[in-house]
């Protein structure tokens, strides 16, 4: 019974951080390419990596 429990809780909290992490890359790549949430945009990332 115990095993079945913990199994549920370890699943859940493996969800919980995919879509946490799923979150946070999907927010800094929109930066990034977009120029959502303060970010440059396409050409000020581009320029970054050009200089």
């Amino acid at each position: 019974m115990s095993t079945s429990k913990l199994s549920w809780t370890e699943d859940a909290a493996r969800l919980v951080m995919r879509i946490s992490l799923a979150l946070v890359f999907t927010f800094h790549g929109a930066q990034k390419l977009f120029g959502w949430f303060g970010g440059y945009g396409i050409e000020g990332t581009a320029g970054f990596y050009e200089s």
